[in-house]
């Protein structure tokens, strides 16, 4: 089953473009041609050549060189996971399950803004 949220997700991020990435502290922001994500739980990279985790310095290079490109495919299934395909084969992941809300202690692991004023919070 799709939730909405999921719909909503694709339908505005499928075919924008990764212009900016932003690694502040506790967060990261992923910036596309009328939108951002906003990541607080620690992100994974799935690559042709394996799978980085947020804290490894490799994760950071291989992510930034996701800059120009096009998203495939995203979905967001609440209370499990946000998954964005890339055109060049990378799969960037976010768990959202339980686990990953009591190990931050957050009360929202992802924000998503679009330029017109929309947003969403999980």
């Amino acid at each position: 089953m799709v939730n909405k949220d999921s719909d909503d997700l694709s339908s505005i991020l499928v075919g924008e473009y990764l212009s900016e990435v932003d690694f502040v502290m506790d967060y990261l922001r992923l910036r596309f041609d009328h939108c951002s994500l906003t990541i607080i739980a620690d992100a994974v990279l799935r690559t042709p050549a394996g799978e980085l985790k947020q804290n490894s310095g490799e994760f950071c290079v291989e992510l930034i060189n996701c800059n120009g490109q096009k998203v495939e495919n995203a979905s967001i299934q609440k209370g499990e996971f946000l998954k964005v395909d890339f055109h060049n084969g990378y799969e960037f992941f976010v768990s959202m399950d339980r686990e990953a809300y009591e190990t931050y202690k957050l009360a929202e692991a992802v924000t998503f803004n679009h330029d017109d004023g929309r947003w969403w919070v999980w």
